[in-house]
């Protein structure tokens, strides 16, 4: 389940399995379905948290309380905070507490959307300081052309995705 502002957007994902304002002309998984409603989260195992970086911090002050204790969050967003200079993982550390750090991962590479959904050969690194859980989400991410590798440095890998951005 995709959780999306827009309710034009979630209403076509749901009816075309198309992104129109994202991915238009690309078809999404028949699996996949579109929220407005935030209380999708609470029924949440793995969250892709996907939300720009200068407004993740309102976000998890926002909705992080409806993340079950155990719900997993992988964030795939790329840079820093730009009042504090803060990576994302320290963020949510701020945000949802110390122990967030077993539960969480950071996606990130030189990946875009529309190459992945048309299937081009992509590698990407998946930082999380629990390695067991680093290991089960490189397999649930994982397909014959998306390549997860698995770090445990969730720094070095934040930092790698901010300023690949740059250069």
């Amino acid at each position: 389940t995709i959780v999306l502002r827009d309710e034009d957007v979630a209403r076509a994902i749901n009816e075309t399995h198309e992104n129109p304002r994202y991915l238009p002309g690309r078809t999404l998984h028949e699996n996949v379905q579109a929220a407005v409603d935030a209380n999708a989260l609470c029924e949440c195992d793995i969250l892709v948290l996907a939300v720009p970086c200068q407004h993740q911090r309102q976000w998890l002050k926002d909705f992080g309380s409806r993340l079950r204790p155990d719900c997993v969050i992988v964030n795939a967003s790329k840079g820093f905070e730009s009042d504090s200079c803060l990576t994302m993982s320290e963020v949510a550390r701020q945000e949802l507490g110390e122990d967030v750090m077993e539960r969480y991962a950071v996606l990130s590479g030189p990946s875009f959307a529309a190459e992945v959904m048309d299937q081009h050969p992509t590698a990407v690194v998946l930082g999380c300081k629990n390695e067991e859980l680093g290991t089960k989400l490189r397999s649930i991410f994982s397909t014959p052309f998306f390549r997860c590798y698995s770090s445990g440095d969730v720094t070095g890998v934040e930092a790698g995705g901010a300023l690949k951005n740059v250069m």
